[in-house]
């Protein structure tokens, strides 16, 4: 298959990832195709068919098109529409099944009889397609990145792989984009993302051309934070599912303060309790910080064992457990593990039982998972024994599952002019990080402004915000006035009331209007 000597393939070769996903490798390109919403992941179970139809789908489809065409043609033009139909049948079949009565009776699948010009004219390729990809060359640096994104051990140098591999940029709004992009560099990122913004606040479609993968009101565009979630989802629902359960599924959710750590299990939690008739879960959440003494964890825990008593499954935010008390951080850890490991809280020596329940860890000291692994460095003996005797070991080895949550502070490293590629990556990132945000939080506040200015849109996208998306939602609910159509500048809150959640970036703002007269950018303003 493979000429060593030319380093291409000999042949074509179509892979089948039912129903997420469809590869092609051949000698002069590499095309891959995926379900929009989601990043391809391991095949699913057959439903509702038996295996021979999904298999031979795809070949049926390849064949009809060879005879019609008189040759194999993979062209980047012909796997675009035929990647499309092929996953679009797929999911015909996945939903509906087929079935025998007296013949074999098929949903009404898509094998596009007529092709003008050589391709369905209804998937023609008209505009940017986040879920379509034209890979590059087979190159050291290409495959370097290539097993980074498919080995199984988590670390940062897999979420900057997933990031480069799955990097998709919407072209600018300038006329030229690529010599705006060029130029402008930083400002570019913004400008870009500022009218994808615009757009999906005051038309409902600036997102429809990213590759976004949301659950709930959780939108994410980063490929390193989407596997977490899908992982988190699953174990949850897994959990919920079971008949017998032996212990409260312990979670670890980190991230700076206003990362939207609760926001993320909740909206988990509300997709997942779509399958049930009624919602099953009740919420708690428990500042530790508030706590006097461990006794307090055990009277915080009757109100749970209560709603389990109802038949719900209670979701329990420990936030900050890993405050100090009795002079150590983490000082409260230990008073979990009776709970974590064997189900039961002890009140005056005796034990109860808890039940079906969610403990959610939500760090406050510690911003990411590596930050507590490197707590348990043996090089350092007495930090070390130090670790054993809060028993944050036993701790960490009773979660199940943990997540990572960026914030979105955008460090001021990433808005200069000698910015790297990989920097303006990371900008982007956070940027579009905020402007789902922004859309969430206007959606929900703002409902009857029929129109949010540019202006009002830049100055809430780049500015410094103290306590991450708490101040974002701060802001625009501060900001909120009564029956009015348009929202500008003067309908934000007042500097002297803003200063608690945010700080300006005008200077910023300045230079971005200025772009925007010197290069005539109707389309955001």
């Amino acid at each position: 298959l493979w000429d060593s000597k030319k380093a291409k393939f000999r042949c074509h070769i179509v892979v089948e990832m039912f129903p997420h996903g469809v590869l092609y490798i051949g000698p002069d390109a590499v095309f891959f195709r995926h379900r929009k919403g989601c990043l391809p992941e391991k095949s699913s179970p057959r439903q509702r068919g038996s295996v021979p139809c999904y298999d031979t789908l795809l070949p049926a489809m390849l064949a009809m098109d060879t005879m019609r065409f008189g040759k194999f043609d993979f062209s980047r033009n012909y796997f675009y529409d035929f990647s499309k139909r092929v996953l679009n049948n797929w999911d015909l079949l996945y939903s509906h099944g087929y079935y025998f009565k007296d013949t074999l009776e098929f949903p009404n699948l898509d094998f596009a009889k007529s092709f003008p010009g050589g391709y369905a004219c209804s998937f023609m390729d008209s505009g940017p397609d986040p879920s379509f990809f034209e890979l590059p060359p087979l190159s050291a640096d290409f495959e370097a990145i290539i097993d980074l994104v498919a080995e199984q051990i988590w670390s940062e140098e897999k979420k900057r792989a997933l990031r480069s591999f799955f990097y998709f940029r919407k072209p600018s709004p300038s006329t030229d984009s690529d010599s705006f992009a060029a130029s402008h560099g930083y400002m570019d990122e913004i400008v870009s993302v500022l009218h994808d913004l615009k757009e999906e606040v005051n038309r409902k479609n600036g997102f429809g051309n990213l590759p976004i993968f949301q659950v709930g009101h959780l939108r994410t565009t980063d490929p390193a934070e989407i596997d977490p979630v899908i992982t988190l989802q699953n174990v949850m629902d897994s959990y919920v599912s079971k008949e017998h359960v032996l212990r409260p599924l312990c979670l670890g959710v980190f991230g700076p303060p206003g990362s939207g750590k609760s926001f993320a299990v909740q909206e988990v939690a509300r997709v997942i309790s779509e399958r049930f008739e009624g919602d099953p879960f009740d919420f708690f959440e428990f500042n530790l910080t508030q706590f006097a003494s461990p006794n307090e964890i055990n009277s915080a825990i009757e109100p749970v064992r209560a709603s389990v008593a109802r038949g719900k499954v209670p979701i329990v935010f420990w936030d900050e457990f890993d405050c100090r008390y009795d002079g150590h951080e983490f000082g409260y850890l230990r008073y979990f593990l009776p709970s974590m490991q064997d189900g039961v809280t002890y009140v005056n020596g005796i034990p109860h039982y808890i039940g079906r329940a969610i403990f959610v860890f939500a760090g406050g000291v510690k911003a990411s998972w590596k930050g507590m692994e490197d707590l348990l460095d043996p090089s350092d003996k007495e930090a070390f024994a130090l670790m054993k005797t809060l028993k944050i070991p036993d701790f960490m080895s009773r979660l199940r599952v943990v997540l990572d949550i960026d914030g979105i502070e955008i460090p001021d490293i990433l808005l200069r002019d000698s910015a790297t590629k990989e920097d303006l990556e990371e900008l982007r990132r956070i940027l579009l990080k905020r402007a789902f945000i922004i859309a969430h939080q206007m959606d929900t506040h703002w409902k009857k402004a029929a129109r949010k200015t540019s202006g009002l849109l830049l100055r809430l996208l780049v500015s410094r915000y103290k306590f991450g998306a708490r101040s974002i939602e701060a802001v625009i609910e501060a900001s909120r006035a009564a029956d009015r159509l348009v929202y500008g500048l003067p309908e934000l809150i007042a500097p002297s009331a803003a200063r608690i959640h945010a700080e300006w970036r005008i200077d910023l703002e300045r230079r971005i209007d200025q772009l925007r007269k010197q290069e005539g950018l109707r389309a955001i303003w």
